[in-house]
């Protein structure tokens, strides 16, 4: 095996594919086939999460070097020969793809519960985005475009002389609308093979809006080594961290804040919104809400808080 340069996770996983040529592997698989040729001992690392730690890497850093195939886990192979693999999207549906579509539903079934956050702490109107409904061209790219749920928050809800201070700011050229997006997951720990991707998944769903969040129920906040970790990439890419109380959605609380982007990014909206036809739609009653004469809001619209 080569000797490894400064980058000792990712000339681990060059090496693991070069060896496999004709296999794509998920990052678990590269894990297992380094121990079992016993390379692990030259990366000499002390992480705790050394799985975790090649994963992120691979997903998001070095994406120079790498291509996805496939999902449920994803695999990879050296860039430039995703073309020689076929997606395993024919293989029975293993039991990780079936705890997956059972971690989805129970996600939708908060999705009710973060709305009545939404209203509350954000005076925001909130839509789900369905996934399964976007145009299927681009297998596999919906998952890091679409986030779980939008929001947007009118200006003139808080404003008392409505139709003056409105008319002033379109004069202006400053009709201060915010949209928000959000990315629903039951869970947030250390140590799940999940926790990263998901979060730089919020980071990439979320780019357009001009405030990002991530959302679970499920956050230890015992763990302040797993929080400071949090904080640490809740700072570095200005996504938000919301943990949801089910119960009490009125109680969830944000843990660590978005950063508020002035301008929202056209191009993904034009994107998004040709892609999945319930995001157009919010945008097109977004304009409608905007240029009501009564300034009332077409709740029936929005997503319905929970009783």
């Amino acid at each position: 095996m080569k000797q490894f340069d400064t980058n000792k996770f990712i000339n681990l996983a060059l090496n693991v594919l070069k060896e496999n040529p004709k296999k794509a592997m998920s990052v678990r698989e590269i894990w297992a086939y380094a121990i079992k040729k016993d390379w692990i001992k030259e990366i000499g690392t002390n992480a705790k999460t050394p799985i975790q730690n090649l994963g992120a890497e691979m997903y998001m850093d070095h994406k120079n070097l790498f291509e996805r195939v496939g999902s449920n886990p994803a695999r990879f192979v050296k860039k430039g020969t995703a073309v020689n693999y076929k997606i395993l999207e024919d293989e029975p549906e293993s039991s990780v793809n079936k705890k997956k579509r059972t971690y989805n539903a129970e996600e939708r079934k908060l999705h009710p519960k973060l709305a009545k956050f939404i209203y509350t702490k954000f005076l925001a109107y909130p839509k789900t985005i369905y996934h399964e409904t976007s145009d299927k061209k681009g297998r596999g790219e919906g998952k890091w475009l679409h986030p779980d749920m939008v929001a947007v928050k009118f200006p003139f809800v808080e404003w008392n002389n409505k139709e003056l201070t409105t008319e002033l700011s379109k004069e202006l050229g400053c009709f201060p609308l915010k949209f928000l997006s959000f990315e629903l997951k039951l869970e947030l720990k250390n140590g799940t093979e999940e926790f990263k991707e998901n979060f730089f998944q919020a980071v990439s769903n979320s780019s357009w809006a001009n405030e990002g969040y991530i959302v679970a129920p499920d956050i230890d906040e015992d763990d302040q080594l797993f929080l400071s970790e949090l904080q640490r990439l809740s700072t570095l890419y200005g996504i938000g961290v919301i943990k949801l109380e089910p119960d009490d959605p009125t109680n969830s609380k944000i843990l660590f804040p978005a950063f508020t982007k002035e301008n929202i990014d056209l191009s993904t909206v034009d994107k998004l919104s040709n892609k999945n036809p319930d995001f157009e739609l919010f945008i097109k009653q977004v304009n409608a809400d905007c240029n009501k004469k009564d300034f009332k809001v077409d709740i029936s619209f929005y997503d319905k808080e929970i009783e």
